[in-house]
């Protein structure tokens, strides 16, 4: 039987990922500096330039992984056909993947969280993401949960690469596995491995199996950006 992880716990994840994602394609489009990157600053300026496209692109990259999160694709199918209805926004799609009241608000206040924290010019540290998103009741496969976390990051990537105008971006390596290493570890840990990154590869495939906690779910996450690489191609 596949180990199970709660749908809040994921769910808070995957929104985190999207900001950390959007904001990560839009900045690495126009800044080629590392530690320029990393100033709140400029942080803050990507948020304030984009705000109103922020919105947009949230709902457009998780209305898939939310829905996945609570439906199978047949029932995903069937319920969009139900209810769909002149005039229905990607907003209401949203709130129809997340089920119940319950799961939209508490995506609410993860939105609202994470935005304020990069207008402040930063994430949450992994501790502070943990002790604070909302706790649900219902669990569903980390197998699943994994795969939908990668994809929400890079998708999110892909997006703020667009959303930066650039004609000729791609994507930035480093900033990819700086992404889904921070999807894993929030995922599956409480608080941040202790290990440093290392400047090798060999060094850097241990901090992922680190936070991944198993080769299994290593594998499973490997896998997963392989097919996020083709898909987003």
């Amino acid at each position: 039987m596949a180990e199970k992880i709660n749908k809040n716990k994921v769910l808070a994840t995957m929104v985190r990922g999207f900001f950390n994602g959007y904001s990560a394609g839009i900045i690495d489009c126009q800044i080629t500096d590392a530690y320029e990157k990393r100033k709140p600053q400029v942080v803050k300026k990507v948020m304030l330039e984009h705000y109103e496209q922020i919105s947009v692109a949230f709902h457009d990259v998780l209305f898939y992984p939310i829905a996945h999160v609570n439906y199978s694709e047949e029932e995903i199918t069937r319920r969009v056909q139900e209810n769909f209805k002149e005039g229905m926004t990607m907003i209401d799609l949203v709130k129809m993947a997340c089920k119940t009241d319950e799961m939209h608000q508490a995506m609410i206040a993860e939105y609202k969280r994470n935005f304020e924290w990069l207008l402040q010019g930063s994430m949450p540290s992994v501790e502070n993401h943990d002790k604070e998103y909302i706790r649900g009741n219902e669990d569903m496969d980390i197998d699943k949960a994994i795969k939908l976390s990668v994809r929400v990051v890079m998708t999110a990537y892909a997006e703020g690469v667009k959303s930066s105008g650039k004609e000729t971006a791609n994507f930035h390596q480093p900033s990819i596995l700086r992404l889904v290493l921070d999807a894993m570890t929030v995922l599956l840990n409480d608080v941040a491995p202790e290990d440093e990154l290392a400047d090798n590869s060999e060094g850097l495939a241990r901090l992922f199996l680190k936070a991944c906690k198993k080769k299994e779910y290593f594998q499973l996450m490997t896998e997963a950006m392989d097919a996020e690489y083709e898909r987003i191609a």
